[in-house]
């Protein structure tokens, strides 16, 4: 079934059946390969590729707002330099959380959701402490370091002195950031970036 990667592939396809509408007796009516099921409400996915619906035409580009943010979730799980990858190339990136607020947000969501998402919400988020003195982490989206907030219990602890990278995860039915070794496979949580103009400041004279 069709999935389209840009919003220019699914225009073609759409200009393609306006122009042939005769040929299809009138008929414009089309399943695609998305759907949302087994995932929160509105957050569709290819079930051919697996892949968020990032056409235009949802808000914004099939992401879904958590408090001031937009998000997707990605159904793959993977290593924390290929979740980055994964949200580059969806107008995204590794989620960063400049308040606590912001990080309750998305908890709050994720654990209502948590049966819908199959139970599991151990995501990557985009800090890491690599090239950085032992625990000073800091975002790989944003270059900014991460507030002593939302740490769980006892985190983060350098268990085994190999874990430098940061995901949201679960001890003792609490819900906090953990630290763990970036080439675990983990889900990822991407968070909707601003084209580069729109991050600018605009001056007038």
């Amino acid at each position: 079934m069709a999935a389209f990667e840009s919003s220019a592939d699914l225009e073609a396809v759409l200009d393609y059946l306006i122009n042939n509408e005769d040929k299809l007796n009138g008929e414009h009516k089309f399943w695609t390969s998305y759907f949302d099921l087994g995932r929160p409400t509105g957050m569709f996915y290819s079930i051919a590729t697996g892949m968020p619906l990032t056409s235009s035409g949802w808000q914004p580009d099939g992401f879904f707002q958590i408090g001031t943010k937009n998000y997707f979730i990605s159904p793959i799980k993977t290593n924390f330099f290929a979740a980055r990858d994964l949200c580059i190339q969806n107008n995204g990136d590794l989620a960063t959380f400049g308040s606590k607020a912001n990080l309750d947000d998305v908890l709050d969501y994720l654990v209502k959701n948590k049966e819908e998402l199959n139970g599991d919400i151990h995501f990557w988020t985009s800090y890491f402490d690599l090239g950085r003195a032992k625990g000073m982490f800091y975002s790989i989206a944003t270059g900014r370091p991460l507030n002593v907030f939302g740490w769980l219990p006892n985190e983060p602890n350098s268990s085994g002195n190999d874990e430098h990278c940061v995901n949201i995860w679960t001890k003792n039915e609490k819900y906090g950031l953990n630290d763990a070794n970036c080439m675990l496979a983990f889900r990822v949580l991407c968070e909707e970036t601003k084209p580069q103009w729109m991050q600018q400041p605009i001056y007038s004279l």
